[in-house]
């Protein structure tokens, strides 16, 4: 079932949890931001199919937004507008100002969610945006590791191991923890792995066999282009890096060519991202808990709907060789 991206942006913080969890019970992924400065940086770095957006926000409020919506990108994406306010007028210069939708709090959630699946089936038939398919075929196989907590030594391992893929492979990682530790782990792949590690600088195009390195403290994700972006946008799910800008690109321009795996680490980044790319028909292959010293991470996955590949390190190359042998086999089918 294709996943559609909604950014939601809500000043105040119960609201947007209520907003979150009600699209996300109806398997949309979501992106929460509290402000227009910070919605206007997500949507320079992915593709968005819909905005959720407050009216009354401190700085600069929906109906401004709105405006600067029109002025900054040729074909944004349809916006609803949620508010307290409830008068006619109130609605028709909503409208006027170029919502989609308008829609009064206390929100009629039924009436809400049909809403969007309305203008959202609208927008799928317009083909807005790029999705890998099929028939199309990107330049190389991403490969994209989150590692936290204890998840050093298992990367470190699964990449010495990865010698005989001879696919075009880009290697990214999300590790979470300090600086020092990125800095270290770039060290430790030159030393053990034969391979290039690299901080990327904004919008390179990936070297095959390299391995990227989200910076300390930046987004990491892909264009769609293929290049690498960093930013320093809002963090997600308390974290940045969040691993969830760069599964959510990788699903929309990649698709069931993404690769990931999750290796010991703490908290439940990069679920709603996975699931997009496990939607795409990608791959998530998830470190077997009792082998990992802080098992939150890897069991967070297996305790979603995502039903990912769960493996102990030593088997992980193996599988990702084989997923990657049958992705070759389906691109020469096809070309």
């Amino acid at each position: 079932m294709e996943q559609f991206n909604i950014l939601i942006v809500e000043d105040d913080f119960a609201a947007l949890q209520v907003l979150k969890r009600v699209l996300e019970k109806e398997n949309y992924i979501t992106i929460p931001v509290d402000n227009v400065e910070d919605a206007f940086s997500i949507l320079k770095r992915e593709k968005i199919d819909l905005i959720v957006s407050d009216w009354m926000m401190p700085n600069i409020d929906g109906i401004e937004f709105l405006f600067r919506l029109k002025a900054n990108f040729s074909d944004p994406p349809p916006v609803i507008i949620v508010t307290a306010l409830t008068s006619d007028m109130a609605k028709e210069y909503a409208l006027r100002s170029g919502a989609a939708e308008f829609i009064e709090k206390p929100i009629n959630i039924p009436s809400f969610i049909q809403s969007i699946k309305k203008i959202l089936e609208t927008q799928k038939s317009k083909n807005l945006g790029f999705v890998q398919t099929s028939t199309s075929f990107p330049p190389f196989i991403p490969i994209a590791f989150l590692s936290g907590n204890g998840g050093v030594n298992p990367l470190l391992e699964i990449l010495t191991s990865l010698k005989n893929i001879k696919e075009k492979i880009v290697y990214t990682i999300i590790q979470q923890g300090n600086k020092f530790l990125v800095d270290s782990l770039i060290t430790k792949i030159k030393e053990k792995c034969s391979k290039e590690a690299i901080i990327p600088q904004n919008l390179i195009y990936p070297k095959e066999n390299n391995v990227y390195i989200a910076p300390h403290d930046y987004h990491l994700s892909f264009t769609q282009n293929y290049e690498l972006l960093i930013d320093k946008g809002p963090k997600e799910n308390y974290q940045r890096p969040s691993a969830e800008p760069l599964f959510r690109t990788m699903a929309n321009y990649f698709g069931n060519f993404s690769i990931v795996v999750i290796l010991s680490g703490l908290g439940a980044d990069g679920i709603q991202g996975a699931m997009k790319i496990k939607s795409n028909g990608g791959h998530i292959i998830c470190q077997e808990p009792s082998s990992a010293i802080a098992p939150t991470l890897p069991q967070s996955y297996i305790n979603s709907s995502i039903e990912p590949i769960v493996l102990i390190p030593e088997k992980i190359p193996k599988e990702i060789e084989k997923i990657v042998n049958e992705l070759s086999c389906i691109k020469m089918k096809k070309q």
